[in-house]
């Protein structure tokens, strides 16, 4: 749609009205749309869903209100759930050369911070980036991929990202699973979510959250009428201690104006 009509040369040129960009939910709007549906969860609960789901309304219309988040997930991503097959589905419905965005995905995906570009031309065996630019372009107009500034000292690179919950969630959690999870074992993701590896995951995946709520995160700080820009932070300090051998890594997300 955007290549061939918003973007089109020749006779459509120029002859669209209005476009509109349609957004997934926001957390608050992930609530107050399954409270319309009767499915009255705390905030805890909310945000779970959203990092397995994100806001697409479609995926949260499938919830029913007699489950908990957890078996909604386990009984939709998992087995013969309808969302078992969504990521391949939806690939090849999005893109003609969808291999490569879902090679572009998979690579981002498996680094926490994301790649540069650079880094993710030498992770995909490529020596020119002509193609590979339309291919993040499709994927950031998707949504599903964003270019996130990331700060260490004085030094400031931009990283792809994959932040799409969706995505990350079934890379991580409904790919990981494997085809051996029989689809009536609704005890699987339960088993998931107490591990150490989901509560790390978890972690990271809501920093996502944070940057799709930049403009609600700035409000509650009261920054609403200052220039800010939002970045991934991290120092590395380096501490030999006598009687303790240590290592030490701060990392977050801040606002520098």
């Amino acid at each position: 749609m955007i290549k061939h009509i918003v973007q089109a040369k020749g006779g459509l040129h120029n002859r669209l009205s209005q476009t509109i960009s349609l957004q997934p939910f926001n957390l608050s709007e992930v609530r107050e749309f399954l409270q319309d549906r009767g499915l009255n969860y705390a905030f805890p609960q909310v945000t779970e869903l959203f990092l397995a789901f994100g806001g697409v309304p479609y995926y949260l219309s499938l919830l029913r209100s007699e489950e908990s988040p957890t078996q909604a997930i386990s009984r939709l991503c998992f087995g013969h759930g309808a969302l078992r097959n969504e990521f391949d589905v939806m690939f090849k419905a999005l893109f003609s050369e969808h291999s490569q965005h879902e090679a572009i995905i998979r690579a981002l995906a498996e680094k926490r911070r994301g790649l540069t570009r650079k880094e993710l031309l030498e992770k995909l065996d490529i020596s020119t980036g002509g193609r590979v630019d339309l291919w993040l372009q499709d994927l950031e107009q998707c949504g599903f991929i964003s270019q996130i500034p990331f700060v260490e000292g004085k030094k400031k690179t931009t990283y792809y990202r994959v932040i799409d919950e969706f995505l990350l969630f079934h890379l991580r959690w409904i790919e990981g699973a494997g085809k051996g999870v029989l689809a009536d074992d609704h005890d699987h993701f339960l088993l998931q979510k107490s591990t150490q590896a989901y509560e790390s995951w978890s972690g990271f995946a809501f920093e996502n959250v944070v940057f799709q709520h930049l403009k609600q995160v700035k409000a509650a700080l009261g920054l609403q009428k200052i220039s800010v820009e939002a970045a991934v932070w991290q120092k590395k300090v380096a501490k030999l201690e006598k009687d303790k051998g240590v290592f030490s890594v701060e990392c977050g997300s801040s606002f520098r104006k």
